[in-house]
């Protein structure tokens, strides 16, 4: 078993990383839901091209907020 602070993983992600959620739509076809950033902020996607392209704009979003400094 991992020894792991009592702060649980999230105290061990370094601050030059961005966390991101999926969100599903379980009935969608093709696939459909939701990339959300850790302020919450939702960006849609609909189908695998477009999911990757959503995750492409979070990341590059939370890289400009980095570099901002925020």
């Amino acid at each position: 078993m991992l020894d792991r602070p009592r702060g649980g993983i999230v105290a061990l992600v370094p601050p030059d990383l961005a966390r991101l959620s999926i969100v599903f739509d379980l009935a969608a076809e093709p696939i459909a839901g939701v990339v959300c950033d850790d302020a919450g902020q939702g960006l849609p996607f609909a189908g695998w091209m477009e999911l990757t392209r959503t995750i492409e704009r979070a990341l590059a979003a939370a890289r400009r907020d980095g570099a901002r400094g925020a």
